[in-house]
């Protein structure tokens, strides 16, 4: 697999993994109006999934630089 490609793919696992995280940001909102409270493991899924998506970005943005 040659270094664009997975550049590429990357990318694009960000990108999606952004909207991910917006969608259960919008789901947690409504699960804490509904229940009172955010289930714990909930809370560190989506705090792993962050920091996951950080690391991603940072190694991206090392790659391509912020033009991306």
């Amino acid at each position: 697999m040659k270094i664009e490609s997975m550049i590429t793919v990357l990318r694009r696992l960000v990108y999606f993994g952004a909207l991910f995280l917006a969608i259960m940001g919008i789901l947690m909102i409504l699960i804490k109006s509904d229940m009172g409270h955010v289930p714990q493991a909930l809370k560190l899924f989506l705090l792993g999934f962050v920091f996951f998506l950080g690391g991603m970005l940072v190694i991206l943005i090392a790659k391509r630089g912020l033009g991306g």
